[in-house]
Parts: structure tokens; sequence; C-alpha cells
């Protein structure tokens, strides 16, 4: 592919990130910032990968000039093959965002669930003895439902189109909390699904998460705007989308009309950006420029409902 070959030719120092689609990432805005913030002439180059030919970036990834990767959708659990190692958190989620070279050896790191949690704590919420309703089974959803599972969320309901999927990541989150979650399966977004189970799943819920790209439309959401007024979620419940374009999904929307504190994709995007890049550069994540850099290219973005959030400033509590 001729992308491959050109960050082979590259002379500076290059992460990628690996995707179908990754031209359309705001991680590039983000992460070279950061590089030229710490005095690092190092690119972020995001490297187009079709479903099922994933295998063209392992030689890219052993290219002297490569020092680590972010992986993204479809390939995060398909990349597990082309590490070496897994960090304990990536191994829990099966599944990997980012990659870390170190030491001649190629290690497979999980950062998702981290920023989800760091996120959702900006916003005063914690997992802990919480139900979480998640929709998708996909590799974002590996590392946020097992990094729920360990932060002690007491139940995980999850929702899917393939309830196989399903049922495969709820026994990931059954696993990451050593036994003490209470996890269910089930299948949705079918034209033909009982509200009357959705009404279920969610009825307690003190954290709803979608990973699904579904909400890319903005008139999208995983839940039908018919069924909104039926559901009985905690009070405090936090509606979090970890899709960022638009920034301000359908789901994000129906969240804040019903009272409820939102997460956007674009802070989870920021909060598992920072720890990724310490890892690759062995330099504190410059937060502030990070940030700056992130919310500056989401504004541009020509799409509907792209406009700035409402945000915290970023929390570096970690």
């Amino acid at each position: 592919m001729r992308e491959v070959a050109e960050v082979e030719a590259m002379s500076t120092k290059v992460v990628v990130l690996l995707g179908w689609p990754a031209r359309s990432s705001l991680s590039p805005a983000m992460h070279e910032a950061g590089f030229r913030a710490v005095g690092l002439d190092w690119r972020y180059v995001p490297v187009d990968i079709p479903p099922g030919h994933l295998e063209a970036a392992q030689a890219l990834l052993r290219s002297p000039s490569v020092v680590g990767a972010n992986v993204t959708i479809p390939h995060k659990e398909d990349a597990l093959a082309f590490v070496d190692t897994l960090t304990p958190r990536a191994s829990a989620a099966g599944a990997l965002n980012t990659i870390v070279k170190r030491d001649g050896a190629i290690l497979g790191e999980n950062t998702d669930g981290l920023g989800l949690l760091r996120a959702l704590a900006v916003k005063g919420a914690r997992p802990a003895g919480r139900k979480v309703v998640l929709f998708g089974a996909g590799g974002a959803a590996r590392g946020a439902a097992a990094a729920l599972a360990q932060a002690g969320a007491s139940e995980l309901v999850v929702l899917n189109r393939s309830l196989d999927r399903a049922v495969r990541l709820a026994d990931v989150a059954l696993a990451a909390s050593a036994g003490q979650l209470r996890a269910r399966a089930y299948p949705w977004f079918h034209e033909d699904d009982d509200p009357r189970l959705l009404q279920d799943a969610v009825d307690g819920a003190g954290i709803v998460v979608n990973t699904t790209p579904v909400t890319r439309d903005p008139g999208a959401s995983p839940i039908p705007d018919e069924v909104v007024d039926r559901l009985s979620p905690a009070r405090d419940c936090v509606v979090c989308d970890m899709v960022y374009r638009p920034a301000m999904t359908r789901l994000l929307r129906q969240g804040q009309a019903l009272g409820f504190r939102t997460v956007s994709g674009l802070e989870i995007l920021l909060y598992q950006a920072l720890p990724a890049f310490e890892a690759w550069t062995g330099k504190s994540a410059p937060s502030e420029v990070m940030e700056a850099a992130l919310w500056s290219a989401a504004a541009a973005m020509d799409q509907p409902g792209g406009e700035r959030l409402e945000h915290a400033p970023v929390y570096d509590g970690r």
C-alpha cells in the first residue's frame, strides 16, 4: 500500500494510526501539537488499512521510523496478533488501541477504558456499585467493559446486533471483575426488537455508554425517541458516547434533555490519548496543549453537530 511505503521512507520518528477509515481522525492534530510542545520532531500519520488487510501493517510496525501506533475501528481485536506482549489492561479487554515499541519488542496497550474512566471522573461519576448499560460489543466496547468492571461496576448489560458477540463481551467483563459483576447480554438494533427489552436493560442504570458507530448519523441513536420517556435510569445517570463526529450526538442530546450529565467522545478521545502519548515518548503529556489542539480541530469539523461543546478543563489527576 502506498501509505505504508511513504511512512517507511520517512526520516523522522512516526506514530501511525491504523484504521478504516483513519484519515478522518482528529488525533493527528492533537498528538502533533503535543510532540511540538515537548520538543520532539515527530509525526503522527493516519494509515488506511482495509478490513482483512491488517497484515500490511505488520512490517510497518517493525520499521525503524515507527515508534508506536494507535489502532482504531475495525482492527482493535485483530491487532493482538501483531504484538509481542500485552499490558494487563489490554489482556483483560482482549483488544488494544495503542502499540508501543520498547527495547526491540512490540507492546500492546488499551487506553480506551482508561480514557472513559477519566472522563467520567471529570463529571464526578464513579462506576463503583453502579449498573452500566453498554451499546456495542466491538474493540472499543471491550476496553470500556473491562475498565468499568475493574472499577467496581455492580452490573453490566450489553446490547448488540450480534447476541453471540454481546455474550462474549459479557464474559470479558465478568472475568475482569473476578466474578464479582452481574453481566447480561441482549440483541438490539433490529427493527422488530421489543422496546420492553430496552426498558428492562436501562431501568436503574447509572452509566450508559454507546460504543457503536450508529450515532455518526447526527439524527440516529441506539435509543429510539419514542422509547426515551419510558426509561427509568438512575436520577444521577451519566450518558456517554465514544463517537466524536458529530461532537454532539443524538444520544448526548437525549441525555441532556433528560437532565443527565453527559460525556462526549471528544472528552474520551482526549483522556485516552494522554497515557498513549506518555507511553510512546516517555514524557509527561502536555495536556492543556493537546486539549486546545483537539477542540480547535473539532470546532472546524464541517459536519452537523460539530459545534464546540461546553466541557470541563482537562483533568490530569492520574
